[in-house]
Order: structure tokens, then sequence, then C-alpha cells
């Protein structure tokens, strides 16, 4: 006998071993027959920016952008290249225009997709308060059989009402068709109009409110008709600052989509 938990040694002078037991440590069937796979790919990428000022008064500049890339085991290569004249002017100090068109073509996954894009807006301040802008923008591309036309035409106006209080108006039409190379097109048309609101009653305290209400017309030749839809949107948010290391913001967002 001796003292249970005592770590001397010559407590016990004998200890008997009744019992061996032998053991396999295997993983389980198969495991150890499985192999690691490992897949490696090398992507080569080469770019080239060009710019070239034509005109110094008005704004006038050329711009030539490539991408290229190489991908290997796939052997895959993509391109991408746009040619573009960007012009911008200040005809009065309260008048300036903006416009820019471009021609881009590529290839990726064995489809080649060529497109040109363009874009003019005309800004004028007639007040430190009010800005008001009408852009247009729109592209047109050919990728396969399938060719996209996009247009787009807004009317920005944005106006300081009172020191702590701010106004956008915002009028919008967009038109979106598509032709495939069997006859069969679809078409969508989207007129919206957003209004929003900022207000700071305090430095520590902003609330701004958005509406959006929007009308959609769709038709698919595929699908055998056209489909009206009305979106109505509103947002609410709230943020707060009672100290320089404590926010907090809230927002409240309802909309209902009708057909």
């Amino acid at each position: 006998g001796g003292i249970v938990g005592s770590t001397d040694s010559s407590l016990y002078p004998i200890i008997k071993i009744a019992e061996v037991q032998a053991f396999v440590d295997r993983t389980a069937q198969g495991a150890g027959q499985q192999r690691v796979t490992r897949t490696q790919t090398i992507v080569r990428t080469h770019n080239v920016d060009i710019r070239a000022v034509l005109f110094r008064s008005p704004s006038l500049y050329y711009r030539f952008n490539g991408d290229y890339q190489e991908i290997d085991p796939d052997a895959e290569t993509r391109y991408s290249m746009s040619n573009g004249l960007f012009f911008t002017h200040r005809f009065h100090p309260i008048v300036s225009a903006s416009a820019n068109a471009s021609w881009e073509m590529g290839k990726e996954r064995d489809e080649t997709r060529t497109g040109f894009r363009y874009y003019g807006s005309v800004a004028t301040t007639p007040l430190k308060t009010l800005t008001n802008s009408l852009v247009y923008s729109g592209n047109r591309e050919w990728a396969g059989e399938t060719t996209t036309t996009n247009n787009a035409l807004v009317l920005h106006n944005t106006a300081q009402l009172y020191r702590g209080l701010d106004a956008t108006l915002n009028l919008g039409a967009q038109l979106t068709s598509s032709e495939q190379g069997d006859g069969a097109s679809s078409s969508r048309r989207d007129l919206y109009v957003n209004l929003g609101t900022g207000i700071n009653p305090h430095p520590s305290l902003t609330v701004t409110t958005y509406y959006l209400g929007k009308l959609s017309h769709t038709s698919d030749d595929s699908a055998g008709g056209a489909a009206d839809t009305t979106e109505n949107r509103w947002d609410l948010g709230l943020s707060f600052t009672p100290f320089p290391t404590l926010f907090l913001s809230a927002t409240v967002n309802i909309g209902s989509v009708t057909g």
C-alpha cells in the first residue's frame, strides 16, 4: 500500500505488467491513396494608355487604351481597346459643356464585342446655390448576333434653399433595346422622377429623404407581349452625432411595385 497521490517512487518498488495490447494507427480506408492535385494558372497582362492633347482651349484630347491578357494553361487570350475623343469647355462663367465619344472592341472567351459610346452634358450655375445640368448618354454594342442599344436623358437640379436645407430634383428617361440575329427583339422604356432633401437642423443632426417614382414599359417578342410596371420608393435616413466619438444612424425604406 502507499499514499494515494504521492509522487514518491519508493512507495511502488515493483510494477507488474499483466497485459500488452498492440495498436495500428491507420487513417480511413483509401485515404492514404488520395493524390493532391495542384493547378497553376499564369496570367500575363499588358496595358497601354496614351493621351494626346489636341487643343487646350477649348480642351480636346485623344485617348487610346488597350488591354491584352494571356492565360495559361488554357491558352486563352483576351483583349480590349478603346479610341476616344474628349471635349470640355466653359462658354460662360455660368455655362459649361462636355462631350466624349469612344469606339471600343474586344474579345473574351471566343466572343468578339464591338461598341460605340457617347456622352454629352450642359451645366449651368445661375446662382452659387443653384446648379442645373442636362446629360445625354448612350451606347450601341454588337456581340455575336446580338445588338444592344441604350440611350438615357437626365435633367439634374440641385439647390440650397436655406442654410442647412438642400433639395434635388432629377427627371430621366431611358430606352434600351436588344435585337437578335433571328429577328427577335425586346425593348424597355423607363421614365422616372427623383426628389430628395437634406436637412441639417443642428450640426450634429442630419435628416435625408428621397422619393423615386418610375414607370416602365417592356415588350418582348419571345415572351409574346408587353407589360407595364409602376414603382414607388421612399427612403428616410437619420444620423446623429451627440459626441465626436459616437455616431448613430437609422434608415427606413418603403417601396411598392405594381404590375
